[in-house]
């Protein structure tokens, strides 16, 4: 009975093993490259190593943050928005993450006013109601934009 209990042990370490999730030094390496290359600027790199960490770690929120920002850095809005969100998940008290997701929902939405406004045509009665709603998005945040400091 015991010889059982010992292969059951044996088989059941072998499939963690295959889990991938590595030692604790793998992930604090993994972990220190992330922010290395976030550091330097190196975004892509950022996001690479911090996605492996995301999927080495499925429940921690801060992994998914720094993910987020990451990709927010390198230009991956849309990313970004959904990772910030899944950082939210885990972690709904994550107040860094409600700002930044916050911050960079403006930025989209600011800019998705300023294109209708540039591109739709003022004199098409379809228009109006998407200029309008441009003009007053566009209002709202020019209110509350930072003053500038030049």
């Amino acid at each position: 009975m015991r010889g059982l209990i010992i292969i059951a042990l044996s088989v059941l370490l072998q499939g963690c093993a295959g889990l991938g999730l590595g030692s604790s030094n793998d992930l604090l390496d993994l972990e220190r490259q992330a922010q290395q290359a976030y550091a330097k600027g190196n975004y892509p790199r950022s996001s690479e190593y911090y996605a492996k960490l995301a999927t080495r770690m499925p429940t921690d929120a801060d992994t998914r943050y720094r993910l987020a920002n990451s990709l927010a850095r390198e230009g991956n809005h849309g990313l970004a928005i959904q990772t910030y969100r899944e950082a939210l998940l885990r972690d709904p008290q994550h107040a860094g993450a409600w700002y930044n997701l916050m911050q960079l929902q403006a930025q989209e939405l600011t800019l998705t006013a300023m294109e209708a406004r540039r591109y739709l045509d003022r004199k098409n009665p379809g228009a109006q109601s998407a200029l309008k709603r441009a003009e007053q998005l566009i209002e709202v945040f020019d209110e509350h934009a930072p003053a500038s400091t030049e």
